[in-house]
Parts: C-alpha cells; sequence; structure tokens
C-alpha cells in the first residue's frame, strides 16, 4: 500500500480560489476586458510556453526569474522545414509581450489593437499576503503600428485610468522616458553592456536609499565616478532635447485628458524590461503601498526586430497586474457588475490642406472631445483615429469596418465655431450642434440605443448583423 500524503498545500506561490471568490474574478475580469474592448481591442491567445532563446535577453535581472521546462530526448520539432530536428528548449512565458512580438514577427503584422488575458510564471520569492506570486493573470493592451505621436501614450493611461476608477481605487501614475534614462547613462560614462543592470538598481531608488544603491552599483563593475555621474544628473532633473518635446506634448494632452492630476515624474523610474524605448509608466496604490504597482507599461518600438530584422514596428502597451487589483479589492469587500453591448462612437478630424500648427490645435480640441466622450458615456466604445493627417474618406471606411453606430468628426469650421458635427450611421442622419448640444444629443441617441436592445432582447450575434 502506497503511503499516504501526510500534507496536502498547493504549490508554493500559488492560490486555489473557491467558486464564490472565482466568480467575482470572473467579473472583474469581464469588466476588465469590456474596457478593452471598448478602446478597440482584439483578442489573441498565445502558448503558454515560447522556445527558451525567445526569453533570455529581454527581462533584465529578472532573467532568472523565468521557469524553464525539462526537454526530453524525445521533444524535437517535427516541423517539416526543421532538417535539424533538434529537442526545443522552453520556458514557461514571463509576460504576454515578447510572445506578441514573435506572433507579430512570425504573422508579419505591422498594425495591431491586441489583448490578452492569461497566466504567466515567474519562479519569484512568493508573498502571498502581498499577492506576489509565482503563478498569475495578466491582462495586456497593446497597440502596434502607432508612432510616438502621445496620443496611443495617453490612451493607455485613459484604459488604466478607467478600470481603477470602475473599481473605485484611488490611484497615481507615476511616469519617466527609458530613452532619456540611457542617455543619462551615456553622459555618465556607463558600459553600454551595463545599461541593462544598472537601470534595474535605480529602480529600486523608491525602496532603498542611494547609499545603497550606490553601493549595488560598485558591486556591478561602475566606477565611483560613473555613479557619482548618475546622480549629479538625477538631482538636476536632466532631460534631453531629443525628450524634453515629448515629455511637454505628454504633459499637455494629459492635462486635456483630465490625467494630470494623477501624473508624478520619477526620473529614476526604469522598468526591468530592456525592450522599452520611450514613456514607461506606473500605476500605485497610496493607500496601499506595500503591494507595488498594479498597472505597468510604456513604449517598446521594434521589439519584433528581435525575430526579424527588416521588421520595424512601432508599439506600446499596458499590462494589469489584475491579482494585485483583485487582493485590493478583496480588502475592500468590493463588488462589480460587467457591461456588454457596447455601442461605437467613432471619432475623425477633417485636417485636408490645414497648416501643422492649426493641426495641432485642431487635434487638441479633438482630444478634449474625446475626454468628454469617454467621461460622459462609460457604456460606450469610443474609436479615437490617433493619425493627425488622414484623408477623411479613410477614416469614415474605418469607422464603417468597424461597425461604428456613430461617426463624430471636427474640421477647421467646427474648431472656429465650437461645434461637432454627428452622423447617425444607422438612420443616415448628420447635423452639425454646438459643443454642448453634442453631448446631450449624445446622450439621448444613446438613451434610445438601450432601450432598442432592451425591447429587441437581440443574441450578440444578431445585433452584431443588424448593423
Amino acid at each position: 500500500m502506497s503511503q499516504l500524503i501526510t500534507m496536502i498545500k498547493t504549490p508554493l506561490g500559488t492560490r486555489d480560489f473557491g467558486p464564490e471568490e472565482a466568480l467575482v474574478r470572473e467579473r472583474l475580469l469581464d469588466c476588465i476586458r469590456d474596457v478593452f474592448k471598448k478602446y478597440g481591442g482584439k483578442p489573441l491567445e498565445t502558448p503558454t510556453f515560447e522556445r527558451r532563446e525567445y526569453l533570455m535577453k529581454k527581462y533584465g535581472d529578472d532573467t532568472k526569474l523565468i521557469y524553464d521546462l525539462k526537454t526530453e530526448q524525445g521533444d524535437c520539432d517535427r516541423e517539416a522545414n526543421n532538417e535539424e530536428n533538434a529537442p526545443e528548449m522552453l520556458s514557461l512565458r514571463y509576460d504576454l509581450t515578447v510572445p506578441l512580438a514573435r506572433y507579430l514577427a512570425q504573422n508579419n503584422l505591422v498594425k495591431l489593437r491586441r489583448y490578452q488575458i492569461a497566466k504567466v510564471f515567474r519562479r519569484d520569492q512568493p508573498n502571498v499576503t502581498k499577492a506576489r506570486l509565482r503563478e498569475f493573470y495578466q491582462c495586456d493592451f497593446d497597440i502596434i503600428g502607432e508612432p510616438e505621436t502621445m496620443i496611443p501614450e495617453i490612451q493607455l493611461l485613459k484604459i488604466g485610468q478607467e478600470i481603477l476608477q470602475k473599481f473605485g481605487i484611488n490611484f497615481k501614475i507615476k511616469f519617466n522616458f527609458r530613452n532619456n534614462l540611457i542617455e543619462i547613462l551615456q553622459l555618465s560614462g556607463v558600459p553600454t553592456d551595463l545599461y541593462l543592470t544598472t537601470c534595474s538598481s535605480l529602480d529600486k531608488l523608491d525602496k532603498k536609499s542611494w547609499d545603497e544603491i550606490k553601493e549595488e552599483l560598485v558591486t556591478k563593475q561602475l566606477t565611483l565616478e560613473q555613479v557619482n555621474q548618475i546622480k549629479e544628473k538625477l538631482d538636476s532633473q536632466y532631460l534631453s532635447t531629443t525628450v524634453r518635446p515629448l515629455y511637454e506634448k505628454f504633459c499637455n494632452f494629459a492635462k486635456i485628458m483630465g490625467l494630470d492630476q494623477y501624473l508624478q515624474y520619477d526620473l529614476c523610474l526604469a522598468r526591468g524590461m530592456d525592450y522599452y524605448t520611450g514613456l514607461i509608466f506606473e500605476f500605485v496604490i497610496p493607500e496601499m503601498p506595500e503591494i507595488g504597482t498594479v498597472m505597468a507599461g510604456g513604449r517598446y518600438d521594434n521589439l519584433t526586430q528581435m525575430f526579424k530584422e527588416s521588421l520595424q514596428t512601432p508599439a506600446i502597451g499596458l499590462s494589469v497586474g489584475f491579482e494585485r487589483i483583485y487582493f485590493y479589492l478583496s480588502q475592500k469587500s468590493s463588488k462589480m457588475i460587467s457591461e456588454s453591448n457596447l455601442p461605437i462612437v467613432y471619432l475623425a478630424s477633417i485636417t485636408k490642406d490645414t497648416q501643422s500648427e492649426q493641426v495641432a490645435v485642431l487635434t487638441q480640441y479633438k482630444l478634449q472631445l474625446y475626454n468628454a466622450l469617454l467621461t460622459g458615456f462609460p457604456r460606450c466604445q469610443i474609436i479615437l483615429d490617433a493619425d493627425e493627417t488622414r484623408p477623411l474618406s479613410k477614416q469614415i471606411n474605418t469607422a464603417l469596418e468597424a461597425n461604428a453606430d456613430y461617426l463624430v468628426f471636427i474640421g477647421n469650421r467646427e474648431l472656429s465655431e465650437k461645434t461637432v458635427t454627428v452622423k447617425d450611421l444607422k438612420l443616415r442622419k448628420q447635423q452639425t450642434v454646438n459643443y454642448d448640444e453634442f453631448l446631450a444629443l449624445m446622450s439621448r441617441s444613446l438613451e434610445t440605443f438601450d432601450q432598442e436592445l432592451t425591447n429587441s432582447k437581440l443574441t450578440n450575434s444578431k445585433l452584431t448583423n443588424s448593423k
């Protein structure tokens, strides 16, 4: 007779969730998923494990946290075009970003708004009471193919804001520009091969004193002169000539979108991943600092080049730390209700024959309108065309492809008269009204939309066909 197991428990760094907890978690995930859909996200699934070589160079000091899988003698690549038929070296995915880059390169994709909600794995030192686990959900939203105009950057922060406000959570957003931090290291004489490990140390300045970080950097082979140069530039709030206009544009857009009250510029914020190239950010809950970052992300242009040199793709992403949000809400006994069947509003602009200075002013007006729609109509999917100069005809085609219910556009006339032109794509009616009348009109139209849904009791598939 086999020996009885004397202790029954979950593996270290994991948790069971009973039916009641699992139901709450499911509803929370549905809320996050609905926000992702509202901003135009399309779902993507990737394997739980990836080739080890893809993961080993992009996570800085955290590479040691990757879970490697045992390679069996018979574990070989059976694809017909693999002549070597060599055993695959595999690891559990550490995050959802590198698998996304692999998917883009493998399918030669250069434009995508994708979300993915899936588990990732890290061989970390677990602390269940602080929601630090070895197996946990990440909820990612990535914008692929849209350059560093600061509009995609602001959109990701709005997604984070909407999720946390939907859950009733007060938060702050720490931000920095990774390329500015790298320039500080360059000017301080830090060798290129020490950039990543130096950033990992500087990223701990919110938890450790400068003397502790200084000692850590010296043990990593930096000279005292290099360390002192870094501190001098950090103390002077160094901002490079390349980054300054982006910083100012970002802050301006953040103010328009009502995000400035949450922002905290942190020159030492580094993020651990090697792939970041521009703006980086972290959402934190001041009320419960011990759980750390609850959302984070940043720009990672051209990560696809690690798989295909010719594929240069701008990209930026947000990762929602679901387990930490759930942990916080479980302490507050919060309850959430998911929403569905979101009507779609497409926001476009007319910039033909418009000078670049006027385009900038028009963009600011469009962002004000975008923010008003996001704030006033939380059950809508608001699609914003981020290209400031794209022809209106192409924007209309995109709106039709997205099955939008309403097309809203502004041009120089609307800007000068403080009006908005809106077209009901279902009823094929168009009118131009002033700003406040437009918001009231949209409110009445969406109430009618909701009433029609209630009365018709259509399934999702029928609703889609009726547009």
